[in-house]
């Protein structure tokens, strides 16, 4: 059976009273009340016998209630456990010691605003008004046959429109192929001279043609036109045209 923490009799003072915490003795010593009381008592019996009559025989129950009250002291101290007070003491000491510690300070918070970046005005350069030249859309439509052509002639002026509208010939490239189609050579003469289409213009497409599918030196691009029926001019203009 384990005693329970309190006050006892001190095995090494009879006087006082020492601190058992349930496990072993403690440090915390206290004076022992029962050794207190008889020798007040046994002074007041002398002075009550000294004295004489009913004024001497109050004194003892005068140093009684004193002693009671004593005695009664003790006992609520013991109730308190040594180690609640030294733990109520640090905790006093460390509340004043953070007080007087601890300088009043007043931190005032600054605030940087940063400006943003100046704005960069760009210059916008006003361009020069130009001036739209409007594009005369190139027709290879023929005018009206004159009176008198004959039907073959008017079928060789549609045939050579349709020819113009898909590729570029030179102006004997566009007879012969309509004389390959059966035309008469008068027929087809004059079918391609009522169209008169622009020759320099066609040598120009004929020539971006072949550079489209192949390379050509200057020279050799001219022979090229030269030998589908363009002059030497006509070619020479189309291949300055294109940029050789």
């Amino acid at each position: 059976m384990t005693t329970p923490a309190g006050w006892y009799p001190d095995a090494q003072n009879a006087e006082q009273l020492r601190w058992w915490d349930g496990e072993k003795w403690t440090s915390a010593v206290h004076p022992n009340p029962s050794d207190q009381a008889p020798t007040e008592h046994l002074s007041d019996r002398d002075t009550v016998s000294a004295t004489g009559g009913s004024k001497g025989r109050k004194w003892p129950w005068i140093v009684g209630a004193v002693a009671g009250i004593v005695v009664l002291l003790g006992i609520v101290g013991s109730l308190v456990s040594p180690d609640e007070n030294a733990d109520v003491a640090a905790s006093t000491q460390s509340t004043t010691a953070r007080s007087s510690s601890a300088p009043a300070s007043t931190t005032i918070a600054t605030s940087t605003v940063l400006l943003p970046p100046p704005v960069q005005v760009e210059t916008v350069e006003t361009a020069a008004p130009t001036t739209l030249v409007p594009v005369v859309p190139r027709t290879t439509q023929a005018p009206a046959p004159a009176p008198g052509m004959t039907a073959g002639q008017r079928n060789a002026i549609r045939s050579a429109e349709q020819y113009l509208d898909y590729s570029s010939f030179s102006r004997e490239g566009l007879i012969d192929q309509l004389v390959f189609e059966d035309y008469s050579f008068d027929d087809a003469s004059v079918a391609v001279d009522s169209i008169s289409p622009d020759w320099n213009q066609q040598a120009v497409e004929s020539a971006q043609s072949y550079l489209d599918y192949s390379a050509f030196s200057r020279q050799g691009l001219i022979d090229q036109l030269v030998f589908e029926g363009f002059t030497l001019e006509q070619a020479q203009y189309g291949v300055d045209s294109v940029g050789i």
